[in-house]
């Protein structure tokens, strides 16, 4: 990254695959469109052009499509899934009309990992006329 920038986004047309290696032996794989480093939290003064973060999205999905992708992500970071529940709980218990049956629902878990905050996180979006949600994984590489 240049040292006045704050972020930088890769963007596809089509999702790739891809697979994170993470600390402890974990393994993430999932299909992204959109990837994203930042210096945002805070800078490494001894290197104000590395990368303090990432975030990287899916494309929008059906919600029992991201409900399957946040639980396997979860899981694969050793997570409960009980946060993906949860959330979709909300989403399904939110009223059939009315200003509040329009609101975006967020959900999901974070952990550490070896020097890494990783989380993953789905928005639900009603409004786009077909219920669909994106997942964001965000990564903070704090420390290192």
């Amino acid at each position: 990254m240049r040292a006045d920038k704050d972020h930088v986004a890769y963007e596809t047309r089509k999702p790739r695959r891809v697979r994170f290696l993470l600390p402890q032996g974990k393994v993430l794989e999932t299909d992204i469109y959109l990837l994203v480093f930042e210096r945002i939290m805070h800078e490494d003064p001894a290197d104000p052009t590395r990368p303090t973060g990432m975030d990287f999205d899916t494309k929008a999905m059906p919600l029992d499509t991201a409900y399957s992708v946040m639980h396997d992500g979860l899981t694969s970071l050793g997570l409960s899934t009980s946060p993906v529940d949860e959330w979709r709980a909300k989403i399904e218990g939110r009223p059939s009309s009315g200003p509040s049956a329009d609101l975006t629902i967020e959900g999901g878990g974070n952990t550490v990992l070896g020097y890494l905050d990783i989380g993953v996180g789905g928005i639900y979006q009603p409004l786009d006329g077909d219920d669909s949600v994106t997942i964001q994984y965000h990564v903070n590489l704090y420390g290192h």
